[in-house]
């Protein structure tokens, strides 16, 4: 144990580290290591000490971890207890809002209900009364103007008495005024011109193109009288499509001892008329003008044809070397200048011959009579809706 120590003979065994310290009698070694070895052991029991130590710390955290996880449960448990309380209270106080609500809905609703059904009772009466003078406004309006309508058929009856030869054919203004409502409304068309002019002819091409069948007794076939005039007597013409109530009228032409032209408006009743066609082929003559200037005065609708007018575009060839537009433009702007401030389109020149009508004679077409039909047309059209109006004058 003082010195070193024999070494041990030697032998096939390997032997330890620690044997063969202590064989080589290696003494300070051996003490080194026994020291490393306590100091080794020291440490590991200190080791030891401190996790159990550290073991016993985390076990008590753990525990108080529990501990505040157990208390947080029990706070969430106290909380959510008190939410579902409040929710059963809020809905309580929802379901009582609500069941309140529904009875001032109910309640709203039925004294809607009243408050409509109050307001439809008092629309209703104020509609009826309402009608009711709207009815009787109508009736005052209607019956004053039925009064004015009677004091002017009246007054023109006094100034200008119907012919006995039109009264058949004219609606006259009855002072009943539903009676007046109740009668058949005529509408007459006037044809008036010399002997000479065309008239018949353009009279029986209106015919046709109005859709009337020329037989016996609806067909233009003027009387020659001593004076050379070629109408006689008015004669009318029942036009095709309104019911028998229009008529076109032949008349005598005016300025012979039978027939003046200073009455020729009264004693044609004229102002009767729905619509005057003043008919000429080119002599227009000092009568024509005053009874064009009588009938624009009398505010009778009128329209100026001019007949013939196929010849007159020969002789403007022949007499002038005139084309055809040339020898239109030129009637048209002598005609105007007679006849002074006619309107462009009450100007009609016209040829009853229908070849001109669509070209067949070599030129451009002109001269249909089928526009003077449609402006005929027309004024009865409109003639017999202005009747219906409770219109003043001839039906």
């Amino acid at each position: 144990a003082t010195g070193r120590a024999a070494l041990p003979p030697a032998s096939g065994k390997q032997q330890s580290p620690i044997a063969v310290l202590v064989t080589m009698g290696n003494n300070n070694g051996l003490d080194a290591a026994l020291r490393e070895a306590r100091a080794a052991r020291e440490e590991a029991a200190g080791a030891t000490k401190a996790f159990e130590e550290l073991s016993q710390r985390l076990r008590e955290a753990q525990q108080h971890h529990q501990a505040l996880e157990e208390q947080q449960r029990e706070r969430d448990r106290r909380l959510e207890q008190q939410l579902r309380e409040v929710d059963d209270t809020r809905r309580a106080q929802a379901e009582l809002a609500e069941q309140r609500l529904a009875t001032q809905r109910e309640e709203a609703t039925m004294q809607l209900e009243q408050e409509r059904a109050e307001a439809a009772r008092f629309l209703a009466q104020e509609k009826l009364a309402g009608a009711q003078r709207a009815e009787q406004a109508v009736k005052d309006e209607r019956a004053r103007a039925h009064a004015a309508k009677v004091r002017q058929w009246e007054g023109l009856n006094r100034d200008y008495p119907v012919p006995e030869f039109l009264q058949p054919f004219i609606t006259a203004t009855l002072k009943d005024v539903d009676a007046d409502a109740q009668q058949v409304l005529y509408v007459n068309v006037a044809v008036v011109g010399d002997s000479g002019t065309g008239k018949s002819s353009l009279i029986r091409v209106i015919l046709e193109i109005l859709g009337n069948q020329l037989i016996q007794g609806n067909t233009p076939s003027p009387e020659a009288c001593l004076e050379g005039d070629g109408t006689r007597r008015p004669t009318p013409y029942t036009l095709a499509g309104f019911d028998n109530t229009a008529r076109l009228w032949d008349l005598p032409g005016q300025g012979t001892a039978q027939i003046p032209a200073k009455t020729y408006l009264r004693d044609m009743g004229l102002k009767y008329y729905d619509m005057v066609l003043l008919v000429s082929d080119g002599r227009w003559s000092e009568n024509d003008t005053a009874l064009l200037h009588a009938i624009k005065f009398a505010e009778i609708p009128y329209n100026v044809i001019r007949t013939k007018i196929d010849q007159a575009v020969e002789s403007g060839e022949h007499d002038h070397g005139w084309d055809q537009e040339r020898t239109l433009r030129e009637v048209r702007h002598t005609l105007k200048e007679q006849l002074c401030e006619l309107d462009d389109e009450r100007l009609h020149l016209l040829t009853t011959r229908k070849k001109y009508w669509t070209g067949k004679h070599g030129g451009a077409s002109f001269g249909n009579v089928a526009e003077v039909c449609e402006r005929v047309k027309q004024q009865i059209e409109g003639a017999r809706g202005s009747q219906r109006r409770g219109g003043a004058g001839a039906a």
